[in-house]
């Protein structure tokens, strides 16, 4: 392999691992946005994981965070405040 296959191997797998996080990212953005909704409407936390089908200790963080910051808070506040 030569250095310029190097480098462009070693630039795909950034590339790569960045849309990994990204992905990754937008599924607990979208998680989060369906929890904010379901604490807005009054729900627990046990209701909520059983309606997403979730483990309520993964989620707990998440429904902590909204209870909070509160429902008004946008999903990318609540994200961030989660990885702080």
């Amino acid at each position: 392999m030569t250095y310029a296959e190097s480098v462009e191997f070693i630039k795909e797998e950034g590339r790569e691992e960045g849309r990994e996080e990204g992905k990754e990212e937008g599924r607990e953005e979208k998680l989060i946005d369906m929890i904010r909704i379901k604490v807005d409407r009054g729900k627990i936390l046990s209701r909520i994981a059983d309606e997403l089908e979730e483990n309520a200790e993964d989620i707990r963080p998440i429904y902590e965070a909204i209870l909070r910051l509160g429902t008004k808070q946008d999903t990318q506040t609540i994200y961030q405040a989660l990885h702080s």
